[in-house]
């Protein structure tokens, strides 16, 4: 196929292998090495001063105490002795680590022992894989792995790295897609007792049993030590209790994403959306569940907080928004000043005069002489 590179040989596979294992300054146990040779250091800084002591005490002319001072060294001298050829032990070992597969024909018949093994095998320049049957846990199908195991850390004392596993047919925890095995996270295995059997394998060439150690391990289900347990696998836990829930029993905040289960959630009682504790606000007004989308501030003083049930509409000027302590028998502050001021203009306008001609009929029929007294008059006869 076009973009593929070519599958190299097994034989080039192997060569690649065996001429890894055998490099200097890449097999052995660089720790003991640089922790012998520093013992020897300080040995030999000790013999050195004891040395340059009984140097002195001789120029001085103290023969006596030079030669206490070559005999108490005699111990610095033998310790320097057992050191040197403890840092030849570790130098050997550091350059061909014991046990290790450096042979090339060997390596290449366990590299044929893992294509008659396993069903489906195969490699590239960097990297050798196998892919395991379908596992089912607990009733739990997890489907098939590919174990992918990188050429670079054969036969490397202590790997950490050396492999990681895949999910063919992932069917991961509901609580978290990088946990696709009860141990395996982020392609990562908890290998459990199994540890040192593993990194023995891989430290040694023995590439057979590496695989079916990894496979015997992906088949067995640790209750105790799991990133989540089988009974868990489709539970998710609330952030809020800590209490795991069923799927179909939780929910998630849609400002956080965080899960939550039904006793947890809140509800704006607005868009009816779920949030989360921390993201839930509540109306200033009515003291109600509400979400920040839902959330206005005042139309008029501006302040935070105003749900869509609470906000008023002034029926003066018809201005929306409005909160209860700014919309006082149903108007807003601006139409109440424009009420009181045209009532003040009514109080101070004058009372209309009574007409001239109201006057004079009235003068013609009555005549009052005194405070007390009327003349009502006669008609002439």
């Amino acid at each position: 196929m076009i973009g593929q590179s070519r599958k190299p040989p097994l034989l080039r596979v192997a060569l690649r292998i065996a001429d890894g294992i055998t490099a200097d300054g890449r097999r052995g146990d660089l720790h003991s090495l640089t922790r012998d040779f520093r013992h020897m250091e300080i040995l030999w800084g000790y013999v050195c001063r004891n040395h340059e002591r009984a140097l002195k005490a001789t120029r001085h002319g103290l023969g006596r105490a030079a030669r206490e001072t070559l005999v108490v060294g005699r111990f610095d001298r033998d310790g320097l002795a057992t050191s040197l050829d403890r840092l030849r032990q570790s130098v050997a070992e550091y350059l061909h680590p014991p046990g290790v597969v450096i042979n090339l024909g060997e390596v290449l018949a366990e590299l044929q022992a893992v294509e008659e093994e396993f069903e489906s095998t195969d490699w590239d320049q960097d990297t050798l894989w196998v892919r395991t049957d379908s596992i089912e846990l607990g009733g739990i199908n997890l489907g098939r792995f590919k174990i992918k195991l990188s050429l670079d850390w054969i036969g490397v004392p202590n790997p950490e790295a050396a492999y990681e596993v895949v999910a063919l047919d992932p069917n991961p925890a509901v609580g978290d897609s990088e946990v696709t095995h009860p141990h395996v996270s982020g392609g990562h295995l908890c290998e459990g007792e199994a540890t040192g059997p593993i990194r023995h394998a891989l430290e040694q060439g023995r590439l057979v049993d590496f695989f079916h150690l990894v496979d015997s391990v992906l088949r067995t289900y640790n209750p105790h030590s799991p990133h989540i347990s089988l009974k868990d696998w489709y539970r998710v836990e609330c952030v809020s209790c800590g209490e795991s829930a069923r799927e179909d029993e939780s929910c998630s905040c849609r400002a956080c994403e965080s899960v939550l289960c039904d006793s947890c959630v809140e509800s704006c009682h607005q868009c009816s959306e779920t949030y989360c504790e921390g993201c839930i606000s509540v109306c200033r007004e009515c003291g109600e569940p509400s979400c920040s989308a839902c959330l206005d501030p005042c139309s008029d003083c501006g302040k935070e907080g105003l749900c869509g049930s609470c906000r008023m509409m002034c029926i003066g000027c018809h201005q929306e928004g409005l909160c209860c302590g700014c919309c006082k028998d149903e108007l807003c502050s601006t139409c109440i000043k424009e009420q009181a001021r045209e009532d003040d203009d009514e109080e101070d306008e004058p009372k209309a005069d009574i007409p001239s001609q109201m006057l004079l009929s009235a003068d013609a029929g009555v005549h009052t002489d005194s405070v007390a007294e009327t003349t009502v008059p006669v008609p002439c006869r």
